[in-house]
């Protein structure tokens, strides 16, 4: 744990990206009522970055603590373990976030099976996303036979950390309106079908069902609360990953008083310590940003623009631009990522979470 710390601490004093979020494509094969990026999906773009524009992007990039790879469904790009083995190797990463809607258990397979052997000292943290039970999952999602998928899914990944500790499984629970009535109901089964721990992420953005958003600050309290007390009485997971645990909570108790409250409650470190890669590679400092201002005609840096040197890029007139816009707007949002870095690399939280870990 301290040596994890040791390396947040660094890069927070150092200004530096310890945690990036890559869309590694936009394409999906689902279909959900809550999804942000659904206009992205749809649309579609040829000029997502190849497999050699991320070599020569990782090999430029030096160092990063934590990598997510995000979209879409990432499971789709073919080469996803060629580009996890760039980080770890060019960059010294040895922290990795995948999530999929589990929809292609094979693939999923095949590609963790990869990323583990090919990265021993890597630790990934894999997320089969669930919202409902069964067909009301399927419903949400959008596609027939969703949840009889993700079931295989986790099944064969489940085979794998068995042997591997460094891999952890668990799942991600969008909370929306069409299941917050049944929420406890919901975590409940899906812990003692599965046996993995839940996480809430609470609706955002520019769904495309806006109806799914309708969500009262009480309503969301009671479902993360009933989260914490299932951890406290069951210690669901060890080690790192504890850690992991210990801030997602922190974070939870920030979502709420953002929801409660309607304003900022912390300093954002999206863009300083944070940033967001688009499939094309556009880079941002949150990916909330155009959700949280639609009305406003943001211009991003493109990583093709600056040679794929992320250190130019984050000097250019360009992206402080960025950061000057969110600093004197002040503006917030319940994206849970950006909270949790924000946590992550303010010292004070960091001595918080420190006492709390046992």
């Amino acid at each position: 744990m301290i040596s994890q710390i040791s390396k947040l601490l660094k890069a927070y004093v150092a200004g530096e990206i310890g945690y990036a979020i890559i869309f590694v494509t936009a394409k999906c094969n689902s279909k959900c009522k809550t999804c942000f990026y659904w206009k992205n999906s749809e649309s579609g773009s040829p000029q997502e970055l190849t497999t050699q524009e991320y070599e020569k992007l990782t090999k430029k990039w030096k160092s990063l603590f934590h990598v997510s790879f995000t979209g879409g469904e990432p499971l789709l790009r073919n080469d996803l373990p060629e580009i996890a083995h760039m980080f770890y190797k060019n960059c010294r990463t040895r922290s990795l976030g995948l999530t999929t809607n589990g929809l292609l258990p094979e693939k999923c397979v095949q590609t963790v099976k990869a990323i583990i052997s090919e990265n021993p000292e890597l630790k990934l943290k894999l997320s089969v996303s669930i919202d409902e039970l069964g067909e009301k999952h399927d419903e949400i999602r959008g596609v027939k036979g969703n949840y009889e998928k993700l079931t295989s899914t986790i099944a064969l990944i489940k085979e794998i950390a068995k042997i591997n500790k460094n891999l952890e499984l668990r799942i991600n629970l969008t909370y929306c309106s069409y299941n917050k009535d049944n929420i406890k109901t919901i975590i409940d089964r899906i812990s003692a079908d599965f046996g993995l721990p839940v996480n809430i992420g609470i609706i955002r953005g520019d769904p495309r069902n806006n109806n799914s958003k309708n969500i009262k600050p009480q309503e969301y309290l009671d479902a993360v609360t009933h989260i914490k007390t299932r951890y406290k009485q069951r210690n669901e997971t060890n080690g790192y990953f504890r850690i992991l645990d210990n801030v997602i909570f922190r974070v939870y108790d920030i979502t709420y008083k953002i929801l409660e409250e309607n304003k900022k409650v912390l300093n954002c470190v999206a863009g300083k310590n944070m940033i967001v890669i688009s499939e094309t590679g556009n880079v941002l400092p949150c990916e909330m940003l155009t959700q949280t201002f639609p009305d406003k005609a943001f211009v991003f840096p493109n990583l093709r623009e600056y040679d794929f040197d992320i250190h130019a890029l984050r000097k250019s007139n360009v992206f402080a631009s960025l950061l000057g816009f969110i600093k004197k707007t002040g503006c917030f949002c319940t994206f849970e990522c950006a909270t949790m870095n924000s946590i992550a690399y303010n010292p004070l939280q960091i001595l918080k979470l420190i006492s709390r870990f046992k």
